[in-house]
Order: C-alpha cells, then sequence, then structure tokens
C-alpha cells in the first residue's frame, strides 16, 4: 500500500443492487455487476476466493487505480469480469468529501453465515471503511496516523481485529471501529528492521507471514502473543527483486498468495513457498496490484479450525 494522493478518478455510474446484506450487515454472493471493456491497473487487490481450493475457479476483487472495485477469475486474472466506482471517501479531516482518493489496503472479515463476509478497506489518507459490493464506503473511523509510505493489513481470525505492518516497522492493531493499538515495531531475529509491504495470517493456525521490499523474503512468526510479541524469523528469500508495490494473504488451506512487481508499475500473481519463501508465477497482471485480501469461512466454522489447530499444536 502506499499513503498517497492519486489524482485519477473514473466517472462511472454507480450500480445498485450490486450486493446483498444479511441481517447482521455482512455481504453475501455478489449480485451481477456489468462488465468493464478496459483493463484497468489494480491500486488495491482483495483476494477473495470463493472456492476451498486455489486449483479451482475462484472470485477475486481488487482496486483500480481509478478507484473501482473490480472482480476477475483467479484462473485468468488479468480479464476483470466486473466493475463498480467506489464513492464515500473522505479527506483526512473524514468530513470533507474527496473524490480523487483511492482504497489502498483491503481486506474480509467472515461473517457468521457461510459465505458472508464484510470488506474493510483503507484509503490514501489512512481512513478506515467498510466497503459493500457495490462500491459504496463507509467511514469507520478517521483517527489513523501511521508514518509509513507502505503497508500490509491482514486480519486476525483469532482476536478478530486487523494488523497493519508498515515499511518503517510500524506495528498497528486496528479494532473493528478503526481504533489504532500501537504494538512495539517489528524486528527480526539476529537484527535488522523489517520494511513490510505484504501481510497475512494464516486462519487455521494463525502463523503470521510477511514480505519485505527490502530484503525480498519471507518472514513468519508463531508467537502466540502477535503483534504484541513483534519478533519476524526470515525463512528466505523470494528469487524475485520486488519493489513494495504489492500484497500477500494465506489463504485457508494454508496456500501463500502474493502480487509482486520488479518495477512499481506492473505485476504478477505468484504463490509462495511457505518453507522457504520462494515465488512462483502464477500468471501475470496486465499493469500493477496492490494490497490483497481474501474472505475466509464463517465465524462458526473458523472456530473449529481454530480449536482444531490449538489440539494440533498440543498434541506437537
Amino acid at each position: 500500500m502506499t499513503i498517497s494522493s492519486l489524482k485519477h478518478i473514473s466517472k462511472q455510474p454507480l450500480m445498485d443492487d450490486m450486493s446483498a446484506l444479511n441481517e447482521d450487515g455482512f455481504m453475501s454472493s455478489p449480485q451481477p455487476i456489468p462488465t468493464k471493456p478496459h483493463m484497468k491497473s489494480l491500486n488495491a487487490m482483495g483476494l477473495l476466493l470463493a472456492s476451498a481450493g486455489f486449483a479451482s475457479a475462484a472470485t477475486f476483487f481488487g482496486v483500480t487505480d481509478t478507484n473501482e472495485l473490480v472482480s476477475f477469475d483467479a484462473t485468468n486474472p488479468v480479464v476483470f469480469q466486473t466493475s463498480v466506482q467506489i464513492t464515500g471517501l473522505f479527506d483526512a479531516d473524514g468530513v470533507t468529501p474527496n473524490l480523487n482518493g483511492s482504497i489502498l489496503n483491503l481486506s474480509a472479515r467472515p461473517g457468521a453465515a457461510p459465505g458472508t463476509f464484510q470488506l474493510y478497506g483503507i484509503d490514501n489518507n489512512a481512513n478506515v471503511y467498510t466497503i459493500n459490493l457495490g462500491g459504496v464506503a463507509t467511514l469507520v473511523s478517521a483517527g489513523f496516523t501511521p508514518a509509513g509510505f507502505s503497508a500490509g493489513l491482514a486480519y486476525d481470525f483469532f482476536n478478530d481485529n486487523f494488523v497493519y505492518a508498515g515499511d518503517n516497522a510500524e506495528n498497528f492493531t486496528l479494532s473493528l471501529t478503526g481504533t489504532p493499538t500501537a504494538n512495539p515495531d517489528f524486528t527480526y531475529a539476529g537484527g535488522g528492521t523489517p520494511a513490510i509491504f505484504g501481510l497475512g495470517i494464516d486462519p487455521s493456525f494463525n502463523t503470521v507471514f510477511a514480505i519485505d521490499a527490502e530484503n525480498d523474503s519471507l518472514s513468519t512468526s508463531i508467537d502466540p502473543n502477535f503483534p504484541g510479541d513483534s519478533e519476524l524469523t526470515i525463512l528466505g528469500g523470494l528469487g524475485v527483486d520486488v519493489t513494495s508495490y504489492g500484497g500477500l494473504v494465506v489463504d485457508w488451506d494454508g496456500n501463500l498468495l502474493a502480487a509482486l512487481s520488479t518495477d512499481g508499475l506492473t505485476s504478477e500473481l505468484y504463490s509462495i513457498d511457505a518453507l522457504s519463501g520462494n515465488a512462483a508465477l502464477v500468471g501475470s497482471f496486465s499493469q500493477g496490484l496492490t494490497t490483497i485480501a481474501i474472505p475466509e469461512p464463517s465465524s462458526a466454522l473458523l472456530g473449529l479450525l481454530g480449536a482444531a489447530a490449538l489440539l494440533r499444536r498440543r498434541r506437537a
């Protein structure tokens, strides 16, 4: 994610009835959205897998550099299947409408019912929003003021909040109401300062993974007190010289997926080896992507997964 002003704006009409909300306010399966004929570079990509396995066809959501919420098939990510303009963003004061704003981080919190989720986003003014599938952003908080340039955002399934990791080693917990709590800065075991731009948390085991653009590496933490205990251990190099333009997610099968860029303009989808850090190309995007997110199973199922994970840990 890059906290910088973006001056492009697309004046496409907002489509109605693009998403369905259940009684708890969570989004269920999206309704049809008109397909846009032209490709847009993605400024934030929400990696929302609708199927359990990565090899299966899956639907992704993202945000273009013209601030449109788009979707596309994981097996053919270069083609945008749907697109709708995101509206409702504000300046840093949280009061003045910002027509030139853009969502830069995207994450998803699972709902109680299977197949439901709520998108959360952070814009170029570090305002926190919920976003529905019709592209309507609702301000959650304007009180977040990180100092970094790029960052990763991930939903913490065990604690029901979000973790924000900056390229200056900043470490914040964000509540569902957008209230930030500063944690100790990230460090590397053995020394060194992380420059994180991609962050993912395994929903089954709560293992944390982070990508660093300075040393082109994947790191991890299995500390149950994360992010309060903020030491990361480097697993290995990506094998790709990347910029801080991109993001990382972990799906509920433990697969690591990342949008990585070598020039800060274009990017490709990679599968990341969770043991070695090696990045294997999955497919190319027409233009750059940054920050990815994924909706997981219902919170009830996540509770069962968490219980199973704890049992596995205790038996280990």
